[in-house]
């Protein structure tokens, strides 16, 4: 086993194919786990969350991470932030937060542990979301149909770990003209999200209220609960929605579009957002 490049791992390999079997090297996903180490003023070094995700992106996945989890609200809310160094074993899988504000003191957090099929899917109810994001009324964006057509290809276009392996997720958030803002690849679809949610909060390149989600796959509850926690109005999918994703953005005002693929999409709510 070699790595070739960050997020990809080369394997050795027996291929079958129509009753031949021969030796080739296979290029996966990688996948890791990350801890983010919490500090504030009172608090030292709380290790807050490990979650399994592909290496890249770190800082963005930790910071989109804590904000969809409700511990800070802008970047003002932080003091320090750094990414593990890669020449320490101990360190290689870890970032390290400080918080201005006294928020882990007497909080009870635990540690959570997060695989990469599911962000948060023990948070499963659209009440909690809506006491903690409220109606998606802010935001009058709109959007074109042929623009929310052309998003998955533009995606695609710029997914450099897929091409390779097939197998990883990607999240890219778009203005109302189509232009990219942020994209991101990770195993866990969910990270990926998270990880354009910080990496936007971090550049400041574009207003939540004024972004398109796209995302690889299908549309899940956790997408939802993520986009509707940054104030992000319409949210696209390549694949199905599920039930739960539904009913929040209904109970939220957000724009749920998905099937996005073969010049066709299907709206779920809040129609009015596509022109």
């Amino acid at each position: 086993m070699t790595k070739s490049d960050k997020g990809l791992v080369e394997f050795d390999a027996l291929k079958f194919n129509t009753g031949v079997i021969s030796s080739s090297h296979e290029i996966v996903v990688e996948e890791e786990p990350l801890e983010i180490i919490l500090s504030d003023p009172f608090v030292r070094d709380l290790q807050y969350s490990v979650t399994m995700r592909t290496p890249g992106m770190d800082v963005e996945l930790a910071v989109g991470y804590i904000f969809s989890e409700g511990l800070i609200k802008t970047m003002d809310n932080i003091l320090s932030i750094r990414a593990g160094s890669y020449a320490k074993p101990e360190e290689r899988n870890r970032v390290f937060i400080e918080l201005r504000e006294h928020t882990l003191k007497d909080s009870g957090m635990k540690e959570k542990r997060v695989n990469s099929s599911c962000g948060v899917c023990s948070k499963s109810s659209v009440d909690e979301v809506f006491l903690k994001a409220g109606k998606i009324n802010h935001s009058n964006l709109t959007v074109r149909h042929d623009t929310i057509l052309e998003l998955p290809s533009k995606m695609l276009s710029m997914q450099k770990l897929f091409k390779y392996t097939g197998g990883i997720h990607a999240a890219a958030l778009f203005d109302r003209n189509g232009t990219v803002l942020e994209i991101a690849e990770d195993v866990g679809r969910h990270n990926a999200v998270d990880k354009v949610i910080g990496a936007n909060l971090i550049s400041g390149r574009g207003k939540f209220e004024e972004c398109i989600l796209q995302v690889s796959g299908r549309c899940g509850f956790e997408i939802l609960q993520k986009a509707a926690l940054a104030g992000i109005p319409i949210v696209s999918s390549v694949s199905a929605p599920t039930s739960l994703s539904v009913e929040t953005a209904r109970a939220l005002g957000m724009t749920l579009i998905s099937f996005v693929r073969n010049e066709r999409f299907t709206i779920y709510s809040s129609e009015w957002r596509v022109t």
